[in-house]
Order: structure tokens, then sequence, then C-alpha cells
């Protein structure tokens, strides 16, 4: 499990190096990102492929990323309180996902 350090804000470099330092690509199941004001998902997360939790709460994200929508291990998807406005049809390609959170978005 694996959790970001308290810190009151972070610019997208600092989430991205953040996760580089916790080692790419690892064998990894949870990853909590919440409250960070992202305006998009980190690139970097498509090499945590093996992830089965991925929490983004709490910050200003737009869209599911395409990338994502390939982690088929992914079984929980949280993305309250974002600025998610429509959903791709292809999350429901993921074949492991048996929860995915959308409160308080624009949908």
């Amino acid at each position: 499990r694996i959790k970001r350090p308290p810190r009151h804000s972070w610019d997208i470099d600092e989430v991205m190096e953040f996760l580089r330092l916790i080692g790419e690509g690892q064998a990894k199941s949870e990853l909590y990102l919440d409250g960070l004001g992202m305006l998009k998902v980190p690139s970097v997360l498509d090499s945590y492929t093996g992830l089965k939790l991925i929490s983004l709460r709490g910050n200003r994200i737009t869209e599911i990323p395409p990338k994502m929508l390939d982690m088929h291990l992914l079984e929980a998807l949280l993305l309250d309180d974002n600025r998610i406005e429509k959903l791709s049809k292809y999350v429901f390609n993921l074949i492991s996902l048996s929860e995915l959170s959308l409160r308080r978005n624009r949908i």
C-alpha cells in the first residue's frame, strides 16, 4: 500500500517524481493520490500495470486517460470530487473493475 507523504499541495512534476522514487512499474497494489489538485492523471501511472486500486479523489481531473483503460487488474478506481464531465464507454472494458466511484463530478 502506497500513500503520499503529508503535504499541502503538489504540482504535477512533484507527483511524477514521487511516483518515480517509489519505483515505476513495481508490484504495488494500491495507490492513493488524493487532494493534490492535479488537472490530469500523471502519465507515469501507465507503468503501474499491477495496481488493483487507484484513488485520485479531490483533484481537478477532467478525464480518464485512454491508457488507464488498459489496466486489466484494476479493481477499484476512485475519482470522487473531480471535474469529470463524461465517461468513456471503454471504462467498461476493465474486466476486473468492481468499484468505480465518481461522486461529486460533473457527469
